[in-house]
């Protein structure tokens, strides 16, 4: 189950996110159905730990049907150190 603004990420692409980089709509597993655009929201894998924090910058719907484009823009990743670049 996925909790308040939490999103869960395919593959190995989690280190890119807890580096600081965004979060593209093809990498997303599974998101929390009543996220919008603007929401704060975490980044998390598979087994619920913590990547990254950032802005939506898209519905869940648009997120999870669409193969391209940023799902979430992020502001700054567990492994970043600082504020990443969001690229």
């Amino acid at each position: 189950s996925y909790f308040g603004s939490q999103w869960d990420l395919k593959g190995e692409t989690g280190a890119y996110n807890a580096q600081g980089r965004n979060v593209f709509n093809r990498f997303v597993k599974g998101a929390d159905p009543a996220i919008r655009p603007g929401d704060e929201v975490m980044v998390v894998d598979g087994s619920d730990r913590l990547l990254a924090v950032g802005k939506a910058n898209a519905q869940y719907r648009m997120m999870m049907e669409s193969p391209s484009g940023i799902a979430v823009k992020v502001r700054e990743g567990v492994d970043s150190g600082k504020s990443g670049d969001g690229t």
